[in-house]
């Protein structure tokens, strides 16, 4: 199978491919089967990178669009909605492990909001936020009302 092939086909797969459930993927799920079928035709001697490749740009880019599409449609790992305040976080509160009583825990305090707000778990995906994640928007019919998105 030549570039054009492969590419086509691979188009076809990104737009199509389900779990045996028929549910869709999440996201980086997708982006994990790119990786592993690089990795495979590295590993047999393909002339050419799923990865990389000039002739192989067009199921990039469809694989691309479908992450875009699951992630606005709310499919991937952040939450779509918010957990209630348990006791035991309750406690981290009243005992000054979170707060502003002293830098260590306004530190915590801030580690812990960014995780429940923006969905954020891992030490990865705090380093990885930018500016541009956020969007800063005024209330509609107010000069003073502003939050981030």
């Amino acid at each position: 199978m030549n570039e054009r092939q492969l590419d086509e086909m691979l188009q076809q797969f990104y737009a199509e491919v389900r779990k045996e459930d028929g549910s869709k993927y999440e996201p980086n799920s997708l982006r994990v089967m790119l990786a592993s079928l690089d990795r495979h035709f590295r590993e047999n001697g393909a002339p050419y990178s799923l990865l990389k490749d000039k002739a192989i740009v067009h199921s990039r880019q469809v694989l691309n669009g479908k992450a875009i599409e699951l992630c606005e449609s709310r499919k991937g790992k952040r939450k779509n909605k918010a957990d209630p305040v348990t006791a035991e976080e309750e406690l981290l509160w009243e005992s000054s492990v979170l707060g502003c009583n002293n830098p260590e825990s306004l530190n915590h305090s801030v580690w812990y909001t960014l995780s429940q707000h923006f969905g954020t778990r891992g030490v990865q995906e705090h380093l990885q936020m930018n500016l541009e994640d956020f969007r800063f928007v005024r209330k509609p019919g107010t000069n003073d009302v502003e939050y981030v998105e």
